[in-house]
């Protein structure tokens, strides 16, 4: 990128039915002064929706049939939008043993011994929220359990 740009000019081939073509397309650029100094350049989206420009500042644009576009005009979701409770509980607990060990199976026993070069407060913290994550998820799919049983009349395992 040179100084003083304000556009990039992109190219895609895309292989379709009737044969390759190739799309080219102008994507802004604008930059925004970080609050420790210096800058960071985003892309402007140039997709459509609803009868007018997107014009949404991007980080990243993602291709799409023949075009660049922001997340929200491809309508791509995060992986947790897509979750319901449980799920949403089961990464998050997950995502608190990947601080502390390799092993993300929220089944396996949490490690007593922390990683090399983390304070032990640290470490405490995290394995407490850990296990806070893994009770809830716990929690979540007993009641789902029980509310299924109820359900069909089942009497409770409890």
């Amino acid at each position: 990128m040179l100084a003083g740009q304000e556009s990039l000019r992109l190219a895609r081939r895309v292989a379709l039915s009737e044969g390759a073509v190739t799309s080219y397309q102008t994507v802004g650029l604008v930059r925004r002064p970080c609050n420790l100094g210096g800058e960071r350049t985003y892309f402007i989206c140039s997709g459509t929706g609803s009868g007018h420009a997107c014009g949404r500042r991007a980080g990243k644009l993602y291709a799409a049939r023949q075009y660049f576009l922001c997340r929200h005009c491809l309508g791509l979701a995060y992986v947790c939008q897509n979750e319901d409770a449980l799920g949403r509980a089961r990464l998050l607990a997950s995502k608190k043993r990947r601080r502390i060990t390799c092993n993300p199976d929220i089944q396996a026993p949490l490690p007593i011994m922390k990683p090399k070069h983390m304070h032990w407060r640290t470490f405490s913290r995290l394995h407490a929220e850990a296990a806070s994550a893994k009770t809830k998820a716990d929690a979540i799919l007993i009641a789902r359990l029980q509310k299924e049983m109820a359900m069909y009349g089942m009497a409770e395992a409890y």
